[in-house]
């Protein structure tokens, strides 16, 4: 789903997602003319699920605290009820089963990170005994190439989908099989 569209540096919103009641209610309640508000939450909205958001480079537990820096300049913030209905329509409307596993997949790919990250080969337990053997992190590292690769795959079938779905034909028609 398009949110936005950049033109003359200026975030235009998409009129299609204003149709839908939980973006619209976000929209509304924003009196003021420009609608500064509304795009900010919008954004965090946008970028706390979207697929193609930049800020899916974060790691889970900081890419909040990144849109709340970045956009609203106070990470204290915090989303309304609001906000987290229009946040739950939007991963229901654009999430599909394989970008639902892609993310799983992230998640689960993250917290390999950070364990990897918090290994100490000094650490010992209260025998005296290595906490991480070398031979066992090594090996589990060797298979983190696999890992990566199957994200990858997961990745370009994620992407084949939402460009297959992003397409539009002339006349309303369809896309067949072969033209995909």
């Amino acid at each position: 789903m398009e949110v936005f569209t950049i033109k003359d540096n200026k975030v235009i919103i998409n009129p299609d997602v204003l149709s839908i009641p939980q973006f619209r209610e976000i929209w509304d309640r924003d009196k003021s003319s420009a609608k500064e508000i509304a795009e900010k939450e919008l954004a965090y909205v946008y970028h706390m699920c979207a697929y193609k958001s930049v800020y899916r480079n974060y790691p889970e537990d900081i890419q909040e605290y990144k849109i709340k820096e970045d956009y609203f300049k106070n990470t204290k913030w915090e989303p309304d009820s609001i906000i987290l209905k229009a946040v739950e329509k939007f991963k229901e409307l654009s999430d599909t089963h394989s970008m639902r596993f892609l993310n799983a997949a992230i998640t689960a790919c993250n917290k390999l990170i950070k364990y990897y990250h918090g290994i100490d080969f000094s650490e010992r337990d209260n025998k005296g005994n290595a906490v991480y053997k070398v031979n066992e992190v090594t090996t589990a590292l060797e298979k983190s190439g696999k890992i990566i690769q199957s994200l990858e795959l997961l990745k370009e079938k994620v992407e084949k989908e939402l460009a297959i779905n992003n397409t539009k034909v002339r006349g309303g028609g369809t896309i067949n099989k072969r033209e995909e």
